[in-house]
């Protein structure tokens, strides 16, 4: 077997041969399709704020017997403008898929 040199690197050696300061990407990506700008509709446009406070939710698991966190947002109480009825709801902050979504009963106090 012939015996090899090792191979010793000097920072400023390596520098100029990986050239770092002046390295540029010339990668050019494009998108595999067109998507056409949609409006997104949540359901709240016929609907006014009655309240609104930060919260999170969370769900008893039966089979685990704890309580699991469902989300983290503005818990929302939102009246119909037409037919007045009130529900709750709770969009997760950062992604804002619903994690709450009931109706409040008029005769609950």
């Amino acid at each position: 077997m012939p015996f090899v040199e090792p191979f010793v690197v000097f920072p400023a050696h390596f520098l100029a041969i990986m050239d770092v300061a002046g390295a540029e990407s010339t990668a050019q990506f494009e998108p595999m399709y067109k998507l056409k700008p949609v409006q997104v509709k949540t359901g709240e446009e016929e609907e006014s704020l009655v309240y609104k406070h930060r919260a999170k939710v969370y769900r008893f698991a039966a089979e685990t017997k704890e309580w699991k966190e469902r989300g983290l947002g503005d818990v929302k109480l939102l009246q119909h403008k037409k037919t007045k009825r009130v529900r709750i709801v709770l969009r997760q902050e950062k992604t804002g898929k619903l994690a709450m979504n009931h109706e409040v009963d008029p005769n609950c106090e």
